[in-house]
């Protein structure tokens, strides 16, 4: 905390000079210079393991800003420019008052030089900053002396300490661990420890227990939160345990006092919508969830920021997060994580933002994906608590290798077999290949107002819900289409994302005269344009293209593989006699955004051979894959 504050200051002073024009009045501190509790010279004797309430008189600042406060602790004779101990004030610094606990009280009381079971005076006052400028409490009653006594402790403090007996997990010796801090404002943690102290989560049966140290010294637990050392410290004295149950158990040979409080249960807590699901408790410190439908999905709820929250028999709870206060390494891959990335931190703020966990949401690590965590409270598999994540598919619902469309709002009411996805190209290429999405389907059809049944490889049916993404359906019928047209649908599996756009009209588009005529619906996929006159004469230009007009105002051009139509002088496929004929992805159409140019990827007849000129023209546009493993034309000329 010193270190922080001294970086604050340095701050403080860099920023200074650049805040010369500053109004005075928006910067003044007005310092209350009044202390409330406790009283001067207060006693406190730390073995009753109380906290201390510590409360002042607000301050004021310049233009009615907000003001934040510190608590600061030195010696009887300090100036408190280099404090023993620095403490924010509750509700992250903005209230005049916070809770000190016995454990503090003890750190303080060392620092201060008290010896165990002496008494040491310890000075505080308090700290009030508007931004980076702060000043002390002064005057009379703006510092106040405490009369701290520490327990009379053991020399030396225990390096290890277990729990032995019949009551224990597995009836064996129980290791706990070095305590771990309970954070009580928001913020970025690091793996900090109590010297002296130690704690365990684990479960105990009704009987009786040994608590024993390195040194081979037992000890046992009073009433009033006291730890006793056995009269001759090498017999043990046994520690009752009353109820069956999984505990938390802390023991603070500092201060000789113990907590022990029992957990009624832990849960996962998916911040946004706030979502909870217990957790199952599988012995040795382990709390787990295995397969759990958290309903994090595109189109839907996109947030996965999440922690977990343990709730004790007493009413009191605390927190179990993310070490950084708004888990900035997300997205980073597993090796480049930070390695405090998966431990887990407590804390006792309630803030349900603060302090997750998030998957890599830009790749969009567990959307549609049953999660498990496990949580390894035991510090024996890392220095610290950790934390364990993994996804699966739901039942059912592994990605499909084919998907049909069925029911009263198909074409015939008949079955329908979606294409594996095309490819929706955005820039120019020298030639496309046959690309396809894996995962994903589409087709181009004609829906009426009815309902439609989605079903994959595996029997699974599905349903589009209005949100846009997919689901899982229980039965057949389960999307009703609203409105009659011709649509091109299309599927993800990887994403549980669709869309679904009406399809205005589909033309066709010689580039030289910009002309363009409207193609025909004939049905299951395919548009034509019969006998048209197309007005290549001599010396014209023929090429073309094909232009698909949706309903909500988008465009995309249907157009040739290639940027430049270097075939089209070739022989027509197997029918070359020996000559150079033309590839075998001529005449299939690919998909174009209008970011590519009109006279790009366009189409040409044999110019050399006039193929075409002054003739009526006949083109079919297969939207369908039947006809080929890609979108197909063809054409004709009388």
């Amino acid at each position: 905390m010193k270190k922080i504050i001294m970086l604050l200051a340095v701050g403080a002073m860099a920023l200074g000079f650049t805040a010369c024009n500053d109004d005075d009045k928006n910067t003044d501190i007005i310092p209350a210079d009044n202390l409330y509790l406790p009283r001067n010279n207060y006693p406190i004797d730390i073995t009753t393991g109380q906290t201390v309430k510590f409360e002042w008189e607000a301050s004021k600042a310049g233009g009615n800003a907000y003001v934040i406060y510190e608590l600061l602790f030195d010696k009887e004779n300090g100036d408190f420019s280099n404090p023993l101990y620095v403490v924010s004030s509750a509700n992250n610094g903005y209230s005049p008052t916070v809770d000190v606990t016995s454990e503090t009280m003890n750190t303080l009381a060392v620092r201060a030089g008290c010896a165990p079971g002496a008494t040491v005076a310890i000075k505080w006052t308090v700290r009030v900053w508007k931004g980076l400028s702060s000043t002390l409490y002064t005057g009379n009653n703006g510092e106040r002396t405490l009369l701290v006594t520490r327990p009379n402790t053991i020399e030396p403090l225990p390096g290890k300490v277990s729990i032995q007996g019949s009551v224990t997990e597995n009836q064996g010796t129980l290791t706990l661990s070095a305590a771990s801090v309970l954070h009580s404002s928001k913020g970025t943690y690091k793996d900090e420890r109590e010297n002296g102290a130690f704690e365990c989560f684990t479960k105990l049966t009704a009987g009786k227990f040994n608590i024993v140290d390195d040194l081979g010294r037992y000890f046992y637990l009073q009433d009033k939160n006291t730890i006793r050392i056995s009269e001759t410290e090498t017999e043990p004295v046994a520690t009752t345990v009353s109820k069956t149950g999984i505990y938390w158990i802390y023991l603070n040979f500092n201060t000789m006092t113990y907590k022990m409080k029992e957990i009624s249960k832990v849960e996962f807590l998916l911040s946004s919508p706030g979502n909870m699901a217990e957790l199952t408790y599988e012995g040795n410190s382990v709390w787990s969830i295995e397969d759990y439908e958290w309903n994090v999905k595109v189109g839907g709820n996109g947030d996965t920021r999440h922690k977990f929250v343990c709730s004790f028999a007493d009413g009191s709870a605390e927190y179990w997060g993310h070490f950084e206060d708004d888990c900035r390494g997300s997205g980073e891959s597993e090796e480049n994580k930070n390695p405090l990335f998966y431990n887990i931190f407590r804390h006792s703020y309630d803030g349900k933002w603060d302090n997750t966990w998030k998957t890599n949401e830009a790749a969009r690590e567990g959307f549609g994906k049953l999660v498990t965590f496990r949580l390894h409270m035991n510090n024996t598999d890392a220095p610290l608590f950790l934390l364990e994540r993994s996804f699966s598919d739901k039942p059912g619902m592994a990605i499909p290798t084919s998907v049909n469309i069925s029911g009263a709002a198909t074409e015939a009411q008949a079955t329908i077999a979606l294409s594996a996805a095309s490819i929706l190209h955005t820039s120019k290429g020298g030639e496309f290949n046959d690309d396809r999405e894996a995962g994903a389907f589409e087709a181009y059809t004609k829906l009426t107002a009815n309902t439609l049944t989605i079903t994959d490889n595996n029997g699974i049916n599905y349903s589009l819900a209005d949100d846009g993404s997919i689901e899982k359906a229980s039965g057949a019928n389960a999307t009703t289409i609203k409105e009659e047209g011709i649509y091109r649908l299309y599927l993800d599996f990887n994403t549980m994302k669709y869309t679904m756009q009406k399809i205005s009209k589909v033309e066709f588009w010689r580039i030289n005269g910009g002309e363009k005529a409207e193609l025909t619906y004939d049905g299951n996929g395919v548009w034509s344009i019969t006998d048209y006159a197309w007005r290549v004469a001599e010396n014209g230009d023929s090429r073309y293209k094909f232009i698909c007009s949706f309903a909500d105002g988008t465009v995309e051009h249907w157009g040739h593989r290639e940027d430049d139509c270097r075939q089209s002088g070739f022989a027509e496929p197997g029918q070359g006699g020996g000559a150079t004929e033309k590839g075998p992805l001529f005449y299939n159409v690919f998909r174009l955004s209008t970011d590519i140019g009109e006279w790009d990827h366009t189409w040409k007849v044999n110019q050399d051979i006039r193929e075409g000129y002054d003739k009526l023209a006949t083109f079919h546009v297969y939207m369908n894959n039947t006809k080929d493993k890609l979108f197909l034309h063809d054409r004709s000329f009388k």
